[in-house]
């Protein structure tokens, strides 16, 4: 029986409920985490030191002046004890500028969970406008085994990533992702929280996709770091440490409603949750699944029980893609230069496509933007002559608009007044700025709103575009905007989530009765705005350049909490890439992670030639296998993958960078469907034959031992492999060069 029970000695308080254990010191810092089955913990690196604040917060004067106060003064705590959970409050009362400050930390273990609840909240009504509220840091954090080799850190950024080793990264500079160091916007003071030179963290909603990160080793767990927040606000987590130090420190970062009003008490509306789990990252997944699937964003149901999402969006198996070879190898879009190649790549590879189309109009990418109608007479109907030959061929096009930014050069902006519903920074100041005169727009003022909608009606009604990619919503730097005239918080609060979510209801709701087979697409994934896109191009499920370090991977982080709920598509790579085994990996990668695949380079030019022959037989088997398998890999719930002995190969990708070394020659995924049958797809990318070994266990995919067999999906044809599959089943298995084999276990 769960026991919930509060310790104290002369130095620690700690509180349990028979598996977690939280310590703190006796002045409230935070100490150990401990976790009983499996047995393993967390510490600081040193008992003896102060270590980092558990807590931080910012106030801000109305010259633009901050001060940072850490604990201090008199602390004291009290315990609530209840049936089903227990509560520690820390508090501490202190001054800042000679004004009374009270701040307050809890922590609640439930008898039933092993996750920590923490919330936090600031008591002032000085001259101070409180700006930032930090907490938990949990700090101090060190390898979790050995030289950190094999530690690792999972973060949402867009599709999901793994970095190795990741206090050897923040020893190194931290995150270099697009070259960014930090989000847009006034997020925080990062001077303030002393962590200016070393960092993996990101803002939400924005480029984190997810609310978590999970800091682990897979032989022996780690720990699962959360905001629970189903309003998304605004807030910025991740991994913090100091160039040239092997330490780090897990921070939460939240930003009051209105930032910009003196003397406001502030509450977290929200849980940070922090849990311990065992082994692999997925475990970490587990625990937000269970949280994310309970939200608003997934009101709609699973991908298998919705109606409103158009039948071509399910069905189809390829999409074809324009956006680099304009800029490398001349094309700006014209009909001519694609229509004629998809044309010809559907008849190749005989499956379902859709077209996700830049530079519709004819212009440079993002010359007008927002785009400018009519479009010339002459080029609409060389569109239009396209749009109805890949109509007529069963091919459905989106274009391509943004629907977060507006070029001040445009005579639109002076004349719609698009100047009262840009961003703006706390110093009335543009909070964002894009190639020198692109301006984020607030959405959720009424001006941007009816915009975008006007732009999706015209393309969708005067040209007959089969719906509309909207660029930048589900994955992007979020601005927090402080006009007040807008009508929403002063920088604080949930106004991107919730202004979008107008914006795309809005949309939505008028296209469907008209139009129920129109889709709406955005770039990259997130999670709030599930239940208003169609789909998402998720290119960065096969991205393996140099990100946040020389071997960071792309890991299915999304897809192991909402494949079933979200249909996405998309490569980085092109046929035009020379690194052929680079290629074949990253494809594979969108396959075994359960997306629709696409090709990009391919046009009218290369018809009737014999241009990337070896990618494009490559890409027809990979279809062929996703076609046998699709109602797993459209429908089906990611789950855990086998374990697998196999070759590893190093990947050349650059000439410029290092190779990705240690790669799998074969990959694997497992799909689980709502009947009880399991999905295997294995996929060797590499130019040799492989021979693998497998293992599963039926308990860990919930079959009952000898109630099962293993068959193998050809096309059409199914071949039993094994019957009555035992408890734990080992089976080898050779793959040919740059080959998948999918399997079903039923």
């Amino acid at each position: 029986m769960t026991k919930l029970a509060f310790h104290e000695n002369e130095y620690t308080l700690a509180i349990t409920n028979g598996n977690t254990e939280i310590h703190f010191t006796r002045d409230g810092q935070w100490q150990a985490l401990k976790h009983k089955e499996p047995d393993f913990q967390f510490t600081r690196t040193n008992d003896n030191s102060p270590g980092n604040p558990l807590w931080q917060v910012i106030f801000r004067s109305s010259e633009g002046n901050f001060t940072v106060v850490e604990p201090s003064g008199e602390f004291s705590y009290d315990v609530e004890e209840q049936e089903d959970q227990i509560c520690l409050k820390l508090r501490w009362d202190t001054e800042v500028d000679g004004q009374p400050l009270g701040v307050w930390v809890s922590v609640v273990l439930r008898a039933d969970q092993d996750v920590s609840l923490w919330r936090a909240g600031v008591q002032y009504s000085g001259p101070l406008c409180v700006w930032e509220l930090i907490c938990p840091r949990i700090g101090q954090l060190g390898t979790i085994d050995g030289d950190g080799s094999n530690d690792f850190l999972a973060i949402p950024w867009q599709y999901g990533g793994i970095i190795p080793n990741p206090m050897e990264c923040l020893a190194q500079g931290g995150s270099r992702a697009f070259s960014f160091d930090q989000d847009y916007g006034a997020y925080d003071n990062a001077q303030a929280i002393g962590k200016t030179d070393s960092k993996i963290a990101y803002s939400y909603p924005g480029m984190w996709a997810l609310q978590f990160v999970a800091y682990g080793n897979p032989e022996v767990g780690g720990i699962y770091f959360a905001a629970h927040d189903p309003a998304a606000r605004y807030k910025r987590f991740g991994f913090y440490g100091h160039a040239g130090s092997h330490e780090g420190e897990l921070v939460m970062q939240h930003y009051p409603d209105e930032r910009l009003t003196p003397g406001l008490d502030y509450e977290t509306p929200y849980d940070t949750v922090i849990a311990l789990f065992s082994g692999q990252w997925w475990n970490a997944s587990a625990i937000h699944r269970e949280w994310a699937l309970e939200q608003e964003w997934c009101k709609k149901g699973p991908l298998a029980k919705r109606k409103d999402i158009p039948k071509w969006v399910l069905d189809a198996d390829l999409w074809y893609w324009n956006w680099r070879p304009k800029k490398h190898l001349g094309s700006r879009g014209m009909p001519e230069d694609v229509v004629p190649a998809i044309l010809e790549l559907k008849r190749m590879m005989d499956v379902d496509m859709a077209f996700h189309w830049y530079e519709w109009d004819g212009e440079r990418f993002n010359k007008n933007i927002p785009p400018t109608f009519p479009i010339p007479e002459g080029f609409r109907e060389r569109l239009a002559d396209g749009i109805n030959k890949l109509h007529e061929a069963g091919v459905h096009a989106i274009p391509y608009i943004n629907a977060r930014l507006w070029n001040m050069d445009e005579p639109s902006w002076e004349e719609e007044g698009a100047q009262e519903a840009v961003c703006l920074d706390q110093d009335g100041e543009y909070a964002d700025i894009w190639v020198k005169t692109w301006r984020a727009m607030c959405p959720y003022t009424d001006l941007w709103q009816k915009k975008v909608k006007w732009m999706c009606d015209r393309l969708m009604y005067d040209y007959d575009f089969d719906g509309i990619y909207l660029d930048q919503i589900t994955s992007c730097f979020v601005v927090p905007c402080f006009v007040a005239q807008h009508g929403h918080p002063s920088g604080g609060g949930n106004s991107w989530y919730a202004g979008y979510r107008k914006m795309m209801e809005l949309i939505q709701s008028d296209a469907k009765p008209r139009r129920p087979d129109a889709a709406f697409t955005s770039e990259s994934t997130i999670d709030c705005y599930l239940d208003l896109f169609d789909a998402n191009l998720a290119r960065e499920a096969n991205e393996i350049s140099t990100r946040h370090s020389e071997q960071w991977l792309p890991i299915p982080l999304f897809h192991s909490i909402y494949h079933d709920y979200a249909i996405t598509y998309g490569s980085v790579w092109q046929l035009t890439d020379t690194h052929p085994d680079a290629y074949c990996y990253s494809e594979a990668l969108v396959l075994a992670g359960g997306q629709q695949l696409m090709v990009e380079g391919y046009l009218t030019s290369d018809v009737g030639t014999s241009n990337y022959q070896d990618y494009l037989q490559y890409m027809r088997r990979l279809l062929q296998a996703r076609v046998s398998v699709r109602p797993h890999l459209l429908y089906g719930e990611w789950l855990p993958p086998v374990t697998m002995q196999v070759d590893t190969v190093d990947i050349k990708w650059s000439d410029k960078q290092p190779p990705k070394r240690d790669i799998p020659a074969v990959i694997t995924s497992s799909w689980g469907d709502e009947d009880g049958s399991i999905c295997l797809v294995f996929v060797n990318h590499t130019a040799e034959t492989r021979t693998i070994r497998y293992e599963l266990r039926c308990a860990d995919y919930g079959i009952k031992p000898g109630s099962a067999n293993l068959i193998e999906k050809v096309g059409e044809e199914e071949r039993v492999l094994a019957e009555n599959l035992p408890e734990v089943f080992e089976r080898e298995e050779s793959f040919a060069p740059r080959s998948p084999r999918v399997f079903i276990i039923r």
